[in-house]
């Protein structure tokens, strides 16, 4: 699989957001976490800064959220008084723990959310979400915010009609579908993508370094077989003898190197289906590939032993 979709994979999906300052609507905002693929919804309007004591003259942005900003955003707590985890750190503050602010009120930190610096909109690093109970959303918002995996024109297609149709008829330009992440590209890696991807011919290298390691392997051995053969073994029970050799070591680490693969995968894979795909696809594809290129690779040097290349070899130890 292509890194940029191990990116989109690490990151829960792809998350996206189209803004219009007072021209979102919230319900049909609400409604895009329905939609197959979208892993959440969450609608934000912009609400008045949150002045710590600790820096008072550094206020911080803030946000007002629906319901649904804990899986847009990857909240690790629950939803409420979130704070990236960039204030977190210049706050030395956790979830739990309560922010004094600048008026002197107690405010409890729900969740931390993370915001690396690795390409996306760098303004919401600094930020502070507060969830509205759902009971008491009403009015039109900022933006609508999905999380989506894979991407696909239909959500796109949804996100742009959450824009209510007074915003879209007042003359002013609507802005299309973001993409926070624009490192990640504005289209994420698929099937064909999987597909074409230039680490499909590995198999290739690994088959010629296969015969190379079983025929060294015989090779280092020719003057032990010639004199096997010297003492009336034929040449079938020397290229069955080193054939069942070989098996005893590559059987082995054929199984560890599954095992490896599958320890390294299990992690990183959304179910087991595309742990179970991508395993037998990559993995177990590359070590029968590896495990035939050095039977073949022993065979085939094994069937060349002559007995009358033991003076030879002789004379040349």
């Amino acid at each position: 699989m292509t890194d940029r979709a191990w990116a989109y994979r690490e990151a829960g999906g792809d998350l996206l957001m189209v803004s219009v300052p007072n021209g979102v609507d919230v319900r049909a905002c609400e409604n895009l976490a329905e939609l197959p693929n979208v892993q959440g919804s969450t609608a934000m309007r912009s609400t008045d800064l949150v002045a710590p004591m600790a820096l008072p003259s550094s206020p911080y942005t803030a946000y007002e959220t629906t319901p649904g900003a804990k899986q847009v955003f990857g909240i690790h707590g629950d939803e409420g008084f979130a704070i990236s985890g960039t204030i977190s750190a210049q706050l030395g503050i956790r979830s739990g723990n309560a922010m004094t602010l600048k008026s002197g009120e107690q405010a409890k930190v729900t969740g931390t959310f993370d915001w690396p610096s690795d390409g996306r909109l760098p303004q919401y690093a600094t930020t502070v979400l507060l969830a509205i109970p759902k009971t008491e959303v009403q009015g039109a918002f900022d933006s609508c915010w999905v999380r989506a995996w894979p991407r696909t024109d239909a959500v796109s297609d949804a996100l742009l009609a959450t824009v209510m149709q007074s915003s879209s008829q007042s003359g002013s330009t609507v802005p299309g579908v973001t993409t926070v992440n624009p490192t990640l590209g504005s289209v994420p890696p698929n099937e064909t993508d999987y597909r074409q991807r230039i680490t499909r011919f590995a198999t290739i290298p690994a088959f010629i370094l296969a015969i190379a390691v079983g025929a060294s392997y015989v090779a280092r051995r020719r003057l032990e077989l010639a004199m096997l053969r010297h003492l009336g073994a034929s040449g079938p029970q020397v290229v069955v003898q080193m054939t069942v050799e070989t098996v005893v070591w590559v059987l082995p680490a054929a199984m560890i190197c599954a095992g490896i693969f599958a320890g390294l995968l299990a992690p990183i894979a959304e179910s087991v289906q595309d742990a179970l795909t991508v395993w037998a696809d990559v993995g177990l594809r590359m070590i029968l590939v590896t495990y035939c290129g050095t039977m073949l690779g022993t065979m085939a040097i094994s069937a060349t032993i002559r007995v009358d290349a033991l003076p030879r070899l002789v004379r040349g130890r």
